[in-house]
């Protein structure tokens, strides 16, 4: 059975199931194999986390791990870090790259 679509704002998922966000697992690569090998098997992707520090110090590192493919929307990025500041600049600097979450 598959579970009922359920919305985040204003994007549907469909179907109800996300890909859990994998420390060192969920890269492009491997995000771009689950949805070209069985492209109705998750709504959503979510990334590896990322270092807020990395990535509002220009850490190329960074960046590369919040690298996506046109082919994996809905994607979500997910960052963590303790500095509220460079929290919300990490999370506009994600949002710039279009991702959807």
């Amino acid at each position: 059975m598959i579970p009922a679509p359920f919305q985040l704002g204003s994007l549907q998922i469909r179907p109800a199931l996300v890909l859990a966000p994998m420390s060192g697992v969920t890269d492009m690569a491997f995000r771009r194999l689950v949805r070209e090998c069985s492209p109705s098997a998750v709504g959503l992707v979510i990334s590896e986390f990322i270092s807020i520090e990395g990535l509002t110090r220009n850490d190329l590192r960074s960046h590369r791990m919040m690298r996506y493919d046109s082919g994996e929307h809905p994607i979500g990025i997910q960052i963590f870090g303790a500095d509220i500041d460079r929290m919300v600049e990490a999370a506009v600097i994600a949002q710039e790259t279009g991702v959807d979450l």
